[in-house]
């Protein structure tokens, strides 16, 4: 049972009840994972896939040999559909209607037709009330939506209603780093850095690395958060914040990542300040924190917090992102002398 859906660190309590009901034929046909896992959550999705089409499962959920594992781990199955952002602000109603189309044809490859959607907290209402229907009476038997998100919460109660929320929780950094270090044998320093960088994500941290472009962006837009953050504790000037706000010329995602990125170093300074056993996700170890939790009390702490969350709704409202910058840094300087 230890190979059970093995793009999934930890969660075996769930990984364990999905795979009984694969193999009992009570999968339900619709099914929610919140997580901030990323392409972990999706590489687990094609393999909960494959596990729903394979009939050579002996001890495991997929033996990844027959056609149609190869066919769905390739991504290059048919009755397969990946409804994705597409780099879209939204999912639109549409979207949604034109998968209906498909999904009242039978399948052609496969027993089943599998939907993943990713991203679904970007459904609109409009495309989530299209989709209920669907959702509860599907036109094809042995159809399954697989949604994947990382705010269930956007999601309207009628779909949770209809499609159970599973919680799927990131590795810890040492399993997370140990991971990584095994996978491209760098020394266990990088191995960590990486894991804090990619925030446990394991196959974002692998491309950190590797240092392959994707990983070189992730790492750029973790030390712009750290640089922030910096500067934020050390109280430097208002100017001075502006100067290094005004150097950061990345687009809208970028800058979200960014300010989500200083979030998290934030709530990791105020849990070293306020427990000696604390674990941290920004920062490599608490150990590497609490240099700077000694500059910043909590009180500042989680006011410029505060300021990070309206910066955050200001980008999902589409600001300009340099706006933005400019907005936080005067807001965050203030909120440090509050």
């Amino acid at each position: 049972m230890e190979n059970l859906f093995p793009a999934l660190q930890g969660n075996e309590h769930i990984k364990n009840m999905i795979a009984a009901d694969v193999r009992r034929g009570t999968f339900l046909h619709g099914s929610v994972f919140e997580s901030t896992l990323g392409d972990v959550a999706l590489d687990f999705a094609y393999q909960l896939a494959a596990a729903l089409n394979c009939n050579n499962n002996a001890g495991s959920a997929f033996c990844g040999a027959c056609d149609s594992c190869r066919k769905i781990l390739g991504k290059n199955c048919v009755d397969v559909y990946l409804l994705d952002t597409d780099g879209k602000a939204t999912i639109s109603v549409k979207r949604i209607r034109d998968m209906i189309e498909t999904a009242i044809l039978s399948p052609s490859e496969l027993d089943t037709k599998i939907y993943i959607i990713n991203h679904a907290e970007k459904l609109t209402a409009e495309a989530q009330n299209a989709f209920l229907k669907v959702l509860e009476e599907p036109p094809v038997a042995n159809t399954y939506f697989i949604m994947l998100t990382d705010n269930a919460g956007a999601l309207l109660p009628t779909i949770k209603s209809r499609a159970p929320v599973f919680r799927l929780s990131s590795p810890d950094r040492k399993t997370a780093a140990d991971t990584v270090q095994l996978k491209t044998g760098v020394p266990y320093e990088e191995a960590l850095y990486a894991a804090a960088v990619a925030q446990n994500d394991i196959s974002i941290a692998t491309e950190v690395a590797l240092k392959t472009d994707a990983g070189k962006q992730c790492a750029l837009l973790y030390e712009s958060a750290r640089e922030f953050m910096e500067l934020i504790a050390a109280k430097k000037s208002c100017a001075e914040l502006l100067y290094y706000a005004a150097s950061i010329k990345q687009s809208r995602e970028d800058v979200k990542i960014i300010f989500k990125l200083i979030y998290s170093a934030l709530r990791d300074i105020i849990a070293v300040k306020t427990s000696a056993s604390a674990e941290t996700d920004f920062y490599p170890t608490a150990q590497k924190a609490r240099p700077l939790a000694a500059k910043i009390t909590v009180r500042a702490a989680s006011a410029v917090s505060g300021e990070v969350l309206d910066a955050i709704g200001a980008l999902e409202k589409n600001a300009m992102p340099k706006n933005v910058l400019i907005a936080f840094s005067v807001k965050a300087h203030r909120a440090l002398f509050s």
